[in-house]
């Protein structure tokens, strides 16, 4: 479905702008990363007003989404997926509550996981250079240290599922 939408858009775009630079498949990726982000954002916020967990939800969300930005995670195969996945995901996490002794742990696990991990599956997924990959890595890692003092359980859940994303099968 989202490739779908991201195809007709892009048609219509060159279709209305037919000198535009951008090819109708540079335009569809664009198009199908911006529909598949929105969706993502329409279902969690849906479900969590509905299930009275939206401040949570958006938090993890957040979270989740920039800690992603600095270490990369594995990419579903299609984007209804991707959409379906993350926002039950968001969702679920936002319905848990844990001791802070856990938020601690998970945070700390989180740390010792970005270190081994990342950053992860960036390379077809980003323009950032390979050289600037240790300092993703440190900020990731500061960007987790700084839950030690915030502690909050939803960071945590967030963090700490994005970070497990990070693992590779060999």
């Amino acid at each position: 479905m989202i490739e779908y939408l991201a195809e007709r858009t892009a048609q219509h775009i060159k279709h209305m702008v037919p000198h535009h630079p951008s090819s109708i498949a540079v335009l569809k990726y664009g198009l199908s990363i911006v529909i598949n982000i929105t969706f993502i954002i329409l279902v969690t916020m849906l479900l969590s007003t509905l299930l009275g967990t939206f401040h949570p939800a958006m938090i993890i969300m957040f979270s989740f989404a920039l800690l992603r930005q600095l270490t990369g995670g594995y990419h579903l195969k299609t984007g209804m997926g991707c959409v379906a996945f993350s926002s039950l995901l968001f969702v679920t996490l936002s319905m848990m509550t844990l001791p802070t002794i856990y938020c601690i742990i998970l945070t700390c696990m989180s740390i010792i996981l970005i270190l081994f991990y990342a950053p992860s599956h960036l390379a077809n997924h980003s323009r950032i250079s390979e050289t600037y990959y240790p300092l993703l890595k440190i900020a990731g890692c500061f960007l987790v240290a700084i839950n030690l003092y915030v502690l909050s359980v939803p960071v945590a859940l967030a963090f700490f599922v994005q970070s497990v994303s990070l693992i590779r099968r060999r």
